[in-house]
């Protein structure tokens, strides 16, 4: 009950034993059992006679020290206890600033490599897109004009460099480089020229981003429109065939729900049907 909280040690109370030290001490060596346990694997570990001599052979000799002192009741305060283990306290700590840098870095990592792909595939969704809808086939192709032109010589740029002697020059730091200004819309110039070396173009990275938002936004919008040309088609054919279906019924003209309901019932009188001839 909450109102003899503490009942039990105020009438038992022996001033001549100081019970915060004895409970400090108990802490101390279950403190020494729980370390036993976790090395064992099991809280029955403190029942081995020869536990502490099979720590001292496998784990530094200091902790078998350690453990014998918490649980002979040696360590009776905290600044003991602290003197002990602070020197592998500060390594294991230096250990965990190290692995969270890691960490941060492998994620800035992944991070980068998700963003600049994303940009690849909106650079290479652009970039020599066939027309296929080009009413005017002499005309240029969408994907050669304006803005996606600029975005053809910026991939050359990126990708088709050349040496002094026309060989292909891979360079990755440059194209991660060029990649990461677009992606942060660097003011940085860049020089763009065609492979006739008939135009040359100074932009930024800036510009070739917006270039590069603008031409994807029109793929987007026009994806978006052909699928719902698509549903619209299918729903007109859907509504015709559910119309046909009726008039087939009755002769006359029925709304879909009629129509859709007709074919529904009918369906399942010849499906009783069918199973009582085989029932026969």
């Amino acid at each position: 009950m909450i109102n003899c909280f503490g009942l039990r040690d105020i009438v038992t109370h022996n001033p001549a034993v100081d019970i915060v030290a004895q409970e400090k001490l108990a802490d101390f060596v279950s403190l020494g059992k729980l370390m036993l346990g976790v090395i064992y694997g099991t809280a029955s570990a403190i029942q081995r006679p020869n536990a502490i001599q099979l720590i001292s052979q496998v784990y530094k000799k200091e902790l078998a020290n350690l453990i014998s002192d918490l649980l002979s009741g040696t360590v009776t305060s905290v600044d003991t206890l602290t003197m002990v283990t602070a020197p592998y306290a500060y390594d294991h700590l230096a250990s965990l600033y190290s692995s969270n840098d890691f960490l941060e870095q492998q994620l800035l990592r992944e991070m980068e490599c998700e963003r600049l792909f994303r940009l690849i595939c909106k650079l290479n969704s652009v970039v020599e897109r066939n027309d296929v809808k080009r009413p005017d086939r002499s005309a240029p192709a969408w994907s050669e004009t304006g803005d996606r032109y600029m975005l053809k010589l910026f991939r050359d740029f990126v990708f088709h460099q050349v040496d002094q002697c026309g060989a292909a020059h891979l360079d990755l730091a440059h194209i991660v480089n060029s990649l990461n200004k677009v992606e942060c819309a660097s003011p940085e110039k860049l020089c763009l020229v065609s492979r006739d070396g008939q135009r040359v173009i100074i932009a930024s990275f800036a510009e070739v981003r917006q270039w590069l938002d603008n031409s994807f936004a029109t793929l987007v919008e026009e994806h978006r429109r052909s699928l719902f040309e698509q549903q619209m088609d299918q729903q007109r054919q859907l509504d015709q065939s559910v119309a046909a279906a009726g008039e087939a019924v009755d002769g006359t003209t029925a709304s879909p729900l009629e129509a859709a309901i007709s074919m529904t019932v009918n369906s399942t009188s010849a499906g009783v049907a069918k199973d009582s001839q085989e029932a026969a």
